[in-house]
């Protein structure tokens, strides 16, 4: 179901979307907001979704490697074992996202902030982090490595 948010934004409810959905809805809009939908195992690699929200989405075993997902909102989603490997997600905002064993391996996270947000297992490996917050959110056994907690200063 699409509604229109205004003239170059669309909303879409509810749907089971793959990677040809969603190419044909970034022809029509380069401003999406995804809303209960299902992108569970569909591969979204290499796509532009700069500036998309997803809320109360599905997307656990989805990959998004390499794909630009700057200043993206995700809310309330369910990704266990997403992949986000190497995607530019700079300014992008997790709130309440459920991201066990997510795989963020060289993910640009610059700036980005994780809310609420259970990412248990999680592969932080070799991230870009600078401004990269988290608060309240469970990191049992995730890999932290290379990663700086210090304060710029």
């Amino acid at each position: 179901m699409l509604s229109a948010m205004s003239k170059s934004a669309i909303t879409i409810r509810g749907e089971t979307l793959d990677r040809a959905r969603i190419e044909q809805l970034l022809a029509e809009s380069a401003l999406l907001a995804f809303e209960e939908c299902d992108f569970q195992q569909a591969d979204l690699s290499r796509l532009n979704l700069q500036d998309c929200s997803f809320a109360h989405c599905a997307v656990a075993e989805a990959s998004f490697y390499a794909a630009n997902l700057a200043r993206t909102r995700w809310q309330r989603c369910r990704g266990g074992h997403a992949d986000f490997e190497s995607a530019d997600l700079v300014d992008a905002r997790f709130d309440a996202c459920d991201l066990n064993n997510a795989s963020w391996r060289r993910a640009k996270l610059a700036s980005a902030g994780f809310h609420g947000c259970k990412l248990t297992g999680a592969n932080f490996e070799e991230v870009g982090q600078l401004g990269l917050r988290f608060e309240d959110c469970l990191l049992i056994g995730a890999d932290l490595r290379r990663m700086s907690f210090r304060k710029p200063g």
